[in-house]
This record gives C-alpha cells, structure tokens and sequence, in this order.
C-alpha cells in the first residue's frame, strides 16, 4: 500500500479511535487501545524506515486478550535474513513491549 494512502487510512482508524470514547459503556477501552496501537504502529514503520532503510507495514490485532503485531517489509533488506528479523522484532518490542506474538514477513 502506498504510503499516503496507508497514512489516510490511519488518519481515519485515528479519528474513529478519538470519537471511540462515547461508545465507552458498549465497548470498553477499545477506542484507546485502537488510538494507541496506530500511533504505535505509525512511530515503528519510522523507526524501520530510519534503521534499516525499509519501508514497512505495521498492523496489530487483539482477540481474546491476545496482542498480535504484523510487520511486512516492501523488501528484503541486504544480509543474513535472521539478523534482520530479530532487528525488526527488538524495533517492534519497543514500541509494543507487551505484544504476545509478533509475525514478520519480507
């Protein structure tokens, strides 16, 4: 996805996450851990593309308590492809310290 469509589509998730709270009593804390985790993902798809030159896409989904985050490189950097995706997974931790799974694809 390009980036300025990929932005506009977090523009939106963004908005709907802020109008989230006056859904509160049917939903819970949903709208803030939706606002949250884009914000999370919009800082780490910066911090890919500053330490390793990359475009990424980066998407979570919680279901049952359980905190998936996605990251799909545009490409496959140079180098060992283990080293690679450990940098990408201790990028991604740092941003979603408490994700229960993190699932990475170049």
């Amino acid at each position: 996805m390009k980036r300025g469509i990929y932005v506009t589509v977090l523009a939106s998730l963004l908005a709907v996450g802020s109008a989230a709270p006056a859904m509160m009593g049917c939903c819970g804390d949903l709208g803030s851990q939706l606002k949250e985790g884009m914000e999370k993902s919009i800082a780490c798809n910066d911090d890919i593309k500053k330490e390793m030159g990359v475009e990424a896409n980066v998407s979570f989904n919680i279901s049952d308590g359980r905190k998936v985050v996605n990251v799909v490189l545009s490409e496959t950097p140079p180098g060992d492809a283990v080293a690679t995706k450990a940098k990408v997974e201790a990028i991604v931790r740092r941003h979603f310290p408490d994700a229960d799974e993190i699932d990475v694809k170049m």
